[in-house]
């Protein structure tokens, strides 16, 4: 290309002029600050009055590859947005460490918008050139990153530099060859992918407003295979880059990143350390206490509990990651993508609950129920005796077998159902479980009728769970009869996966009854990724994303805010009003298509046992 071409090119003068502006900005930082400017007083009140080591010792999130950052309260003089990058200088202090003053917030928003900019800017450039936007980012990307850090901070690479190119590199095909509509719905992924890797919580309010638009605007219009593969390897991406914090303190901000904001903690999948550590208890004679079922009780392994729950969070994830990526197509992979990366889903590899981990047990017996029957049911046992509610698959197989009319399937199930209520029963009077059951109640972070009474009761301050609970389920009750007298589509149960289908979405309903926390609905996830493959069914596919997406929502404070701030009112209790109105049309629907599947068997088939 010779020097006439380029100049012609608006593409290659805008990228200089943005490149240049960085590099004299950088400037202008490092040598217009004012000598009398002392940016201490630009620290937050919170911090500001402690000492070096005290802000250090107190706020480890700080740090950033070794080096600490204070974060500055940016105001409306310019000398705070001049402390950038400036070097904090305590004489007083023994602190030995290199601690600079920066605005961590502000340089992820430039970050995030620059990248946003430079892909519609390279995006509509005819001749695409995967090299030439690779190493514009990385220049802009080094700049910034020494402005605000005096130098390449490896986690912001990893979180926005490498996913846009990732998303560059599948949507390099001619902006002009596609529809308009093809055009917007291009530059709404692009918003929200991004986003999705670089502030999970951020992605978490606002990914019900990401399906809504894509669902009533842009679910019919056909994209092509490169642009599909994006929503294949980008979530793949996402839990690689839990796997890859997981394994070091060093990546501490990364973690934290890619968590929502009600439940992120700096302890690696802290529900499977615990359940590891009652196990080690058990045989070093250590105090805790377990909250899990028999099996655990008597389980006893002196094992290195560090070790092993890093070890087998990055197994799970990876077996989620590899049953992801075999068993997506195109014809339905953005409604995988929103379901794999939905907030009930992070949450539980987050936290490495045993829920996650008994579900995958469930999967795997139930593909093993036609090849080996007594291994399938033995895995099954091992799970209702971790936890109890996986005797409702139980229950779902013998629903199955009389509908299939197995008499054998149906004598073995119920001998197993009979045998580990027995168990459990024995276990749950002899060693008092009832004094070890949680409160598993929040407006926020659960789901279930119970969960429901508690949290109605405790907000409205009606003092009356219990009758609360019942009428709810009375509600469901007379649901249930007017719903059994119209007409309806409904799920059959006829497919090759209802198996799968039937025994998860019973276990889901099951579970329904009480209380849990939002990662259960690993249960729901399950049924969902068959359900997704169905034709039609449009209005259930959105009750179901409706309530996947809006669990684990916004904390909420409460009614007492409604006056003083409304707006933030409304966006913490409106995902919550649709999260509870979704939940009562889904439990009812799929009680219904249980209830018309239980009737269609008994009419059909009773006859013939």
């Amino acid at each position: 290309m010779n020097i006439q071409n380029f100049a012609k090119n608006k593409l290659h003068i805008i990228l200089i002029i943005l490149v240049f502006s960085l590099s004299l900005s950088f400037l202008i930082f490092e040598t217009n600050l004012s000598s009398e400017t002392n940016c201490k007083n630009f620290l937050p009140e919170s911090i500001s009055k402690l000492t070096t080591e005290d802000m250090l010792n107190q706020n480890k999130n700080f740090f950033r590859s070794g080096t600490a950052y204070l974060p500055l309260n940016l105001s409306t003089d310019v000398n705070s947005f001049k402390c950038i990058g400036q070097k904090y200088i305590d004489d007083s202090s023994d602190n030995k460490n290199d601690v600079y003053f920066t605005s961590t917030k502000l340089y992820e928003l430039i970050i995030f918008f620059i990248n946003y900019i430079f892909f519609i800017l390279f995006d509509n450039y005819k001749k695409k050139s995967s090299a030439l936007f690779i190493s514009t980012t990385f220049i802009v990307f080094s700049i910034l990153s020494f402005i605000f850090f005096n130098k390449i901070i490896l986690e912001y690479i990893l979180i926005s530099f490498i996913p846009l190119n990732i998303i560059y590199h599948f949507y390099r095909t001619s902006f002009e060859k596609h529809s308009i509509n093809l055009k917007i719905l291009r530059w709404v992924n692009v918003f929200f992918l991004l986003l999705l890797v670089f502030n999970y919580n951020l992605f978490a309010y606002f990914v019900f407003a990401y399906f809504v638009v894509y669902f009533y605007f842009f679910r019919d219009v056909k994209t092509s295979k490169a642009e599909n593969n994006i929503f294949i390897y980008l979530p793949i991406y996402f839990y690689f880059l839990r796997q890859l914090s997981s394994v070091s303190d060093y990546f501490n901000f990364l973690w934290l990143r890619i968590s929502g904001s009600m439940y992120k903690s700096l302890p690696r999948f802290v529900d499977l350390e615990y359940a590891l550590q009652v196990i080690n208890c058990n045989f070093n004679n250590c105090e805790i206490v377990n909250n899990y079922g028999p099996l655990w009780e008597i389980l006893s392994i002196n094992i290195p509990v560090k070790f092993f729950t890093i070890f087998i969070g990055v197994l799970t994830i990876l077996a989620f990651q590899l049953f992801y990526f075999y068993n997506s197509n195109d014809r339905n992979i953005i409604y995988y993508f929103f379901l794999f990366i939905s907030p009930p889903i992070v949450f539980s590899f987050e936290r490495l609950n045993i829920d996650l981990i008994i579900s995958m047990m469930i999967f795997v017996a139930l593909l093993l129920l036609e090849k080996n029957k007594i291994l399938s049911y033995i895995v099954i046992s091992i799970a209702s005796l971790i936890k109890i509610y996986p005797i409702f698959v139980l229950i779902g197989i013998i629903i199955y077998s009389i509908n299939f009319r197995n008499i054998k399937e149906l004598y073995y199930s119920t001998f197993f159902l009979i045998t580990n209520i027995s168990i459990f029963l024995y276990y749950f009077f002899k060693f008092d479980f009832i004094s070890r059951i949680q409160d598993q109640s929040g407006i926020s972070w659960s789901y279930g009728i119970m969960s429901d009474a508690t949290n109605i009761n405790n907000y409205l301050n009606l003092n009356n769970q219990l009758l609360i609970y019942f009428s709810i389920l009375i509600f469901c009750l007379l649901s249930q009869i007017y719903l059994l007298n119209r007409d309806g589509r409904f799920l059959s149960y006829n497919s090759k996966h209802s198996i799968f289908v039937i025994t998860f979405l019973i276990t889901f309903l099951g579970t329904a009854l009480f209380s849990a926390i939002d990662f259960r609905l690993v249960l729901l996830a399950i049924p969902t990724f068959y359900i997704i493959q169905e034709e039609g069914f449009v209005f259930l596919k959105l009750i179901i994303f409706s309530f996947l997406l809006t669990s684990v929502s916004r904390y909420f404070n409460g009614f007492q805010n409604i006056l003083s701030n409304p707006l933030d009112f409304l966006f913490s209790f409106l995902p919550i009003l649709i999260n509870y109105l979704s939940f009562y049309v889904l439990i009812n629907y799929f009680s219904q298509s249980i209830l018309r599947f239980l009737i269609n068997s008994y009419k059909n088939n009773i006859k013939s046992f």
